[in-house]
């Protein structure tokens, strides 16, 4: 703990995006299991993008920590976990597009449906939000 308080704005934007995108993976779970009629067809990539974007936010965490961090290449994690998560969210909504074209034209009164999309859109949410921490994490100077 004591090694990522002194990174500063860094380290703790970073163990943010971590867990943000620990909510992420979770709620993109529930949303594929909720209902088995809208069970997500490409969950294991999507799964395994998910986890490839939070353990390369660790890794840039760790290599944020070094002393010799001025070098370029702590960067290369973060920037692999950002399109990690963006192919995620878009894999995600690319297997929902069909369930909110219907919710908002002719499937308005889909109860489950609208369940299905609120714990989408909470996923995707979340892992957006894991996104920009990193890119202020990728701006953000470690303590000297």
């Amino acid at each position: 703990m004591s090694a990522i308080l002194k990174q500063g704005a860094a380290g703790i934007t970073g163990c943010l995006a971590v867990i943000i995108s620990a909510a992420g993976i979770i709620t993109t779970m529930i949303c594929s299991m909720m209902n088995s009629a809208y069970a997500l067809s490409a969950l294991p990539a999507i799964f395994v993008l998910e986890l490839l974007g939070a353990v390369l936010t660790v890794v840039g965490i760790a290599l944020g920590g070094r002393q010799d961090a001025k070098k370029s290449y702590g960067i290369f994690p973060v920037l692999a976990a950002i399109v990690a998560f963006m192919f995620a969210i878009g894999k995600l909504i690319n297997e929902r597009i069909l369930l909110i074209s219907g919710l908002f034209t002719y499937n308005s009164q889909n109860a489950a449906g609208w369940q299905v999309f609120y714990v989408t859109a909470a996923a995707v949410i979340c892992l957006l939000l894991a996104v920009v921490l990193l890119i202020v994490n990728s701006f953000a100077a470690p303590k000297e």
